[in-house]
């Protein structure tokens, strides 16, 4: 009589277990199962859902792909420079000539980097056509970069040919 109660309170426990059982479930993009000798896995990509729980000073979220990131948005503040400049001959052989023609940009500067980022020279312009001298630069890429004020304000890409 007491075996026949405990596998009857068993059965009535499983059965009540079995129709409260469920597995998760979500909305996913793509998912799959996986089969090999070790037996098998099913998986999934692109869990769009989640549960997210919140107390007073902490939270929890649950799911399985959860996007960690980090914004950090710098504060702006950008001066208008009006400034027209062109620089000439682009190919060059030996210098290259730098024409502003319209700057409303007080203290301008030129710096003239090689291929590789390092600076070969630095100038402050003060009139409105300055000749770079490049006669004594391997051929190659340089990059010329205006500075208003310490701020860059136009990038020039040279191609130095012997």
């Amino acid at each position: 009589m007491v075996k026949t109660k405990i596998i009857f309170l068993g059965c009535g426990l499983l059965c009540c277990g079995i129709f409260n059982l469920y597995a998760q479930s979500n909305t996913v993009a793509s998912a799959g199962v996986a089969t090999g000798v070790g037996g098998t896995a099913s998986y999934s990509f692109g869990q769009i859902d989640y549960i997210a729980t919140t107390g007073n000073t902490e939270s929890i979220t649950q799911g399985v792909q959860q996007p960690y990131e980090i914004f950090v948005v710098p504060e702006v503040k950008k001066k208008i420079i009006i400034l027209g400049a062109a620089i000439y001959p682009n190919p060059t052989t030996n210098s290259v000539t730098l024409a502003i023609t319209n700057a409303a940009a007080p203290e301008l500067n030129y710096l003239l980097f090689d291929e590789q980022g390092r600076l070969i020279r630095q100038q402050k312009i003060t009139a409105i056509i300055t000749s770079i001298d490049m006669e004594n630069l391997n051929s190659g890429i340089y990059f010329i970069k205006m500075l208003s004020n310490g701020e860059e304000v136009k990038t020039f890409k040279i191609i130095k040919n012997l």
